[in-house]
């Protein structure tokens, strides 16, 4: 509920200084409004609002469902950041995939309420795609046109680009790495490597090998996977929004930034209390029975 609440607090606030300033040009609401720093909340909050079946169904927020669901996703494309668009759409085709396979485990009349919800979502979206002119030009120009232009390829050549930086950037680190494998920097961002282009890595997963080196990486990818796989088990609605956020750690940090933290912390702490309530003696912290 914090991070749904949260995400509407944000959302709200980015729309009022929308309006508050009359700008609706892309690239000036990116330095308003944009952040790269937050869109794997609102990745959260879009999967929470989804698949939640506990803390949503109450007789009010239930009808607040789809309302949630929106803000998410407004949240995402007042970001301006690509990473956001293209985790949401990599989770979404993962998600995807996985009901597929499952499909022979759903009746036939779900799968008909399912592939009417889609049609009518994307019905929906062709329909308001003229009037949402501020994104479709921002992501047409600056993610869509390039992946299908090709173009792509060529910026990731180029070292002013975007694309380019983080290539330099994560060469660096490796290079780095060559002379200290096994701790690395002790804990120093990228910031203190010699000839540093940037203050940032870019990525969470070769921020965390820069500052712990080989042996804090591999403990790190594996405490990942542990709570993926508690989470794929226990709580499926946190488990496909860390499955977004793992996506989204690939053009930036995530759980370095403290608001990260706070989720990963939250979710470590769920798998933690989870495993004591299994030793006799203690009491369940969901749902207090001995």
């Amino acid at each position: 509920m914090a991070i749904i609440f949260i995400t509407t607090t944000f959302v709200l606030q980015s729309v009022f200084i929308v309006f508050q300033t009359g700008v609706f040009d892309g690239a000036e609401l990116k330095v308003l409004v944009g952040s790269q720093r937050i869109g794997f909340i609102y990745l959260l909050s879009f999967w929470i609002s989804i698949l939640d079946k506990k803390y949503l169904q109450s007789r009010y927020l239930k009808k607040m469902k789809w309302f949630f669901i929106c803000i998410s996703l407004l949240g995402l494309l007042l970001t301006f950041s690509r990473s956001s668009i293209v985790s949401l759409l990599i989770s979404i085709s993962i998600y995807s995939i996985y009901k597929i396979f499952k499909l022979s485990n759903i009746s036939t009349k779900k799968i008909r309420k399912n592939l009417s919800t889609i049609i009518i979502v994307i019905g929906t979206l062709i329909v308001i795609y003229p009037s949402l002119f501020v994104f479709t030009k921002f992501y047409t120009d600056r993610l869509f046109g390039l992946l299908f232009s090709g173009n792509l390829f060529k910026l990731l050549s180029l070292s002013n680009s975007s694309e380019g930086l983080r290539f330099i950037i994560w060469n660096d680190i490796l290079s780095y790495l060559g002379n200290n494998p096994i701790f690395g920097s002790l804990y120093l961002g990228y910031w203190s490597l010699p000839g540093a282009v940037t203050g940032s890595s870019h990525n969470q997963y070769f921020d965390v090998l820069l500052k712990s080196g080989a042996i804090g990486f591999i403990l790190y990818i594996t405490c990942l996977v542990f709570l993926s796989k508690f989470l794929f088990k226990y709580w499926q609605n946190y488990f496909w929004g860390f499955i977004s956020i793992l996506v989204y750690g690939v053009f930036h940090e995530t759980f370095k930034e403290s608001q990260g933290a706070f989720i990963i912390a939250f979710m470590i702490g769920l798998y933690s209390s989870s495993t004591l309530s299994l030793i006799p003696g203690n009491y369940q912290l969901f749902g207090i029975t001995k």
